[in-house]
């Protein structure tokens, strides 16, 4: 039998209070059950409900209000946040020596691999750079780690190239030779490297770290074009790439998609 959730009055515990409730009595709680659980009026059971239905941590039938996929989306990032926390040293170290903006993408569809870590200069963000949405055909196409996530799947390659190419830059590949040239090399190297392409002034480059779970990862470092060279790009990346795989341990020690050591 579910219980009832004091209310404290306050507005982030009346949200959770809602999460809370739906999540104890299952799918399709009504606002009627809501409000009993929670104590809220009911009046203001269904403005939260609503609101939270709008931002996806809730979802709504007919019959009621059930869990919504936003909260699985955030327990799956805090589940990646627990295994790869323990890479942030190495992750400072790479900013360290190269400034701009260190990351660690992961999750379960290499497609779609979110932010896990990331290290910034002072003053700058993510947005910044103008990275593309994950899964984006401009991150497929136009991105370091978009190149490693083509060659590690070919039938998305095939799709990208049938749908044509969408430039976001001057630089950016324009032909689709061009396309398969760079996917080709990232999946015989297991790394990748461009130069605005995808944002004009900030080059990267990237690595996706081998996994013996269903957790796939990208490593990379986005920084302004001319910092450095490519050559220079990808050996701090590598080192990084290095003494992750040294940590994860001996059944994890495969460098590249394409079998090279």
């Amino acid at each position: 039998m579910v219980g009832t959730i004091d209310d404290d009055h306050t507005m982030v515990g009346r949200v959770l209070a809602v999460i809370e409730a739906v999540a104890e009595s299952g799918p399709n709680t009504n606002l009627g059950q809501l409000a009993t659980i929670t104590g809220l009026p009911k009046a203001t059971a269904l403005r939260i409900a609503n609101t939270l239905v709008r931002r996806g941590l809730l979802g709504r039938s007919v019959y009621g209000y059930m869990l919504g996929p936003e909260l699985s989306r955030f327990g799956e990032t805090a589940s990646l946040h627990q295994d790869f926390d323990r890479y942030l040293p190495v992750l400072e170290e790479l900013h360290a020596a190269h400034g701009g903006v260190v990351w660690l993408t992961a999750g379960h569809e290499l497609v779609n691999v979110q932010p896990i870590i990331v290290v910034c200069d002072n003053g700058l963000s993510v947005a910044q750079v103008g990275g593309p949405a994950p899964g984006s055909a401009a991150m497929l196409l136009n991105t370091a780690g978009g190149h490693l996530v083509l060659a590690h799947q070919p039938h998305l390659l095939e799709r990208m190239a049938r749908n044509g190419m969408a430039p976001s830059t001057s630089h950016s590949l324009r032909d689709v030779t061009q396309l398969y040239a760079s996917v080709h090399r990232a999946r015989q190297e297991g790394v990748a490297v461009e130069s605005e392409q995808s944002s004009p002034g900030w080059s990267c480059a990237a690595a996706l770290l081998p996994s013996t779970t269903d957790k796939c990862a990208l490593i990379g470092i986005t920084i302004p074009a001319g910092r450095a060279n490519t050559r220079e790009k990808l050996r701090a990346v590598l080192r990084a790439f290095d003494a992750i795989v040294a940590d994860a341990g001996p059944l994890n020690q495969s460098r590249t998609l394409g079998g090279r050591h």
